[in-house]
């Protein structure tokens, strides 16, 4: 396998690396793979490394060279399966339930130091009753127009630890459940007294609020 590169003009101060692989490819070795890594790892200046879609024994053997060579965090999605030696990266991104109760589970089930968070910004539409939990994504413009054209107040659920607001268009009831950086930082505090210390932001998302977030 090789590895190939997003254009980046800087790189954050902490940031990680982020490596998608195809879950469908089949590993004998790593070698290639594997060195292209470290190089660009080094390279970036990097303080941890992400695997996505890397599953089963894919994730084991590429989890264990990458020990092998390099002394830092790695961390893959908390619904991948295998990872021996990752954190697990819970996504702050629900629908129903509550944030607190999916993060003490994962804390429970990993511990708190095997424990990371993904808080995402989330702008969702979503039609009502909603079965699937995956609502319409929408631009901050987008959702700032529903406001103002239904006239419609926000609130805050202590639950999901995210903004929303209600509305009806075309005799179907609406919820839109959307973030800013008051909701961002308080899904970090919650994660915080929980005992967890690895929080991931997406810089491109949140580069414009992130005074708001972190304090």
């Amino acid at each position: 396998g090789h590895l190939y590169y997003s254009k980046s003009d800087c790189y954050p101060a902490r940031s990680v690396m982020f490596i998608t692989i195809d879950p469908n490819v089949k590993f004998r070795r790593f070698d290639k793979l594997l060195s292209e890594i470290l190089y660009a790892y080094r390279k970036s200046g990097s303080s941890g490394i992400v695997l996505n879609g890397c599953i089963g024994q894919n994730a084991d053997g590429l989890i264990s060279a990458i020990r092998r060579n390099l002394r830092t965090k790695i961390f893959i999605p908390s619904e991948m399966s295998g990872g021996a030696g990752a954190l697990k990266i819970v996504s702050t991104s629900i629908s129903g339930g509550t944030l607190g109760g999916l993060l003490r589970r994962y804390v429970s089930m990993y511990g708190n130091e095997n424990t990371a968070v993904s808080a995402e910004l989330v702008r969702s539409d979503f039609e009502l009753p909603a079965f699937s939990g995956t609502g319409r994504e929408l631009t901050l413009s987008q959702t700032q127009e529903l406001i103002t054209s239904h006239r419609t107040p926000s609130f805050y659920s202590d639950e999901l630890e995210t903004n929303y607001f209600n509305y009806s268009s075309g005799g179907k009831a609406h919820i839109v459940l959307f973030d800013n950086g008051k909701s961002l930082r308080r899904k970090v505090a919650l994660a915080e007294s929980l005992g967890i210390n690895y929080c991931f932001l997406s810089y491109s998302e949140t580069k414009d609020i992130l005074s708001k977030i972190i304090v």
